[in-house]
């Protein structure tokens, strides 16, 4: 089929949320839905969810809730959305030569308010980075609405190889005027602020009954938005897991009472290595007892692409040397996020 895998995005439809529900106030992350990076700096507080509301052929959806109004919108202030891309993913597009690509990306987009959102192509080349873009409006409230943005393919700047961020798409919402004093980059420029954002004015953070609500995003070579291109469940679950994953079930070894070394294999093969987390205190059995560990402690932990060696602290009543495994209380997480 000459159009699978034609959308460069990874869980698009939204389907994949390993990790839930979370709330957010001044700081970037991601949240929620997996590969979606929120930017927020001073402009409200906002619980971030998976969400059942979504247009006709999808499930789901990312949203968006505003807990904590900000009417004051400071010059550095800004909330949005971005995906960033590996280079290796992207030396089809042919950038920093004479036939590089043009390509569409189409979204569905829901606010509880009418206003203009930002988007931005963001080309992440070591001699320069680079933006191009076109904004989008949101024409009536408490509405689905599918949007189109096409660009033309950088000729003079190469998106470069490796694992690493190369590329990054942007969609404001809403921004100070650091961001939005320009203009809209509507052909390849360097990497200006001012332009990053300019026109963008949806106003989620004036009220607590503000909304945004994204699905359906896909990113694709040409100008033509096809239809989307819906994956399996599990198809986006592996796919994601290369970026991000929460694992349980692992055995090893009690060094101390107090501590049991863990180790296990990583399956799929994730970007690069790993930062290791825990979702919560983990338990084991040691074939005496099961142990909960008082708070959640790493004494050490280390990692490559496909797998890692914990030492976990706070138990109590271990047997040194006797195996362990893992209870389901509490995982461990590995994040290989850009």
């Amino acid at each position: 089929d000459t159009l699978s895998f034609r959308n460069k995005i990874v869980n698009g439809a939204m389907q994949i949320n390993q990790r839930g529900t979370r709330t957010a106030g001044t700081s970037n992350g991601y949240y929620a839905c997996d590969r979606w990076r929120t930017f927020l700096w001073d402009i409200g507080t906002y619980t971030i969810q998976q969400d059942t509301d979504a247009p006709e052929g999808f499930k789901y959806s990312l949203k968006w809730d505003c807990t904590t109004a900000d009417t004051s919108v400071a010059a550095g202030s800004r909330i949005g959305v971005r995906y960033i891309l590996e280079g290796d993913d992207l030396q089809d597009l042919k950038y920093g030569t004479s036939n590089a690509e043009s390509t569409t990306l189409s979204f569905w987009i829901k606010s509880t308010v009418t206003g203009t959102a930002a988007v931005r192509f963001k080309n992440l080349n070591s001699g320069g980075t680079k933006i191009i873009g076109q904004n989008v409006t949101i024409s009536a409230a408490n509405t689905w609405e599918k949007k189109t943005v096409t660009i033309a393919g950088d000729t003079a700047a190469a998106i470069e190889g490796g694992n690493g961020p190369e590329y990054e798409i942007f969609i404001f919402f809403n921004a100070g005027t650091n961001y939005t004093s320009g203009a809209v980059p509507t052909s390849w420029e360097a990497d200006t602020d001012a332009d990053l954002a300019a026109g963008a004015n949806i106003a989620i953070n004036n009220s607590t009954s503000n909304n945004i609500w994204l699905t359906g995003v896909q990113w694709e070579k040409g100008t033509t938005a096809t239809d989307f291109e819906h994956k399996s469940y599990g198809d986006d679950l592996i796919r994601c897991e290369r970026y991000y994953q929460i694992k349980g079930g692992y055995g090893g070894l009690c060094a101390s009472a107090s501590v049991a070394y863990l180790g296990g294999s990583l399956n799929p093969t994730m970007r690069s290595a790993p930062a290791i987390g825990q979702t919560a205190a983990l338990a084991v059995n040691d074939n005496n007892v099961n142990a909960t560990q008082s708070s959640t402690g790493l004494a050490s932990a280390d990692a490559n692409v496909d797998g890692f060696f914990i030492a976990a602290n706070n138990f109590s009543s271990l047997t040194s040397s006797n195996p362990c495994l893992m209870k389901v209380a509490g995982k461990l997480t590995f994040d290989a996020e850009m």
